[in-house]
């Protein structure tokens, strides 16, 4: 046991000593997820839009589901999901549907939820309804998007 836990010590130390002479911190390093310097990763913007729908997502449940109702089922306020969303939203432009979040909602307090919430929002409603979702979170990257199912 002693063995294996001096190998694992020491493959840890030359990872810090390459990181180290090549100027990379060990915490970089480490989290170096083995895309090319210079190069876009996909799961980087991938969880940054992963991280938009958990924000969204505690947002509804914390500000949205008393009136839309627990899994975006409906309430005091319109279903989100389902056939309802499909007949309202399929088609159109994903910016319309967060600048109605951002304008509407919610209905106690009209336009008191940030560009970022209202967008958080509308990432979480896509996503609840497999939705393609843009690349990148936003609301700037809402606004190319047309609301459609993903291909299955």
């Amino acid at each position: 046991m002693m063995k294996l836990w001096r190998w694992i010590s020491s493959v840890r130390l030359a990872h810090v000593c390459v990181g180290a002479m090549a100027g990379v911190s060990a915490a970089a390093f480490a989290a170096w997820d083995g895309t090319p310097t210079g190069a876009v990763s996909s799961s980087v913007e991938a969880s940054a839009v992963e991280q938009g729908v958990e924000r969204g997502r505690a947002l509804y449940d914390g500000q949205c589901a008393a009136c839309h109702g627990p899994g975006l089922i409906g309430g005091m306020g319109p279903t989100l999901t389902g056939q309802s969303f499909w007949d309202r939203w399929s088609g159109h432009p994903a910016a319309e549907l967060y600048d109605a979040i951002l304008n509407t909602m919610p209905a106690t307090a009209p336009g008191s939820l940030t560009e970022q919430e209202s967008a958080d929002l509308a990432l979480y409603v896509l996503s609840f309804n497999d939705s393609v979702l843009p690349d990148a979170p936003g609301p700037a990257a809402l606004a190319p998007p047309i609301i459609q199912k993903k291909a299955e």
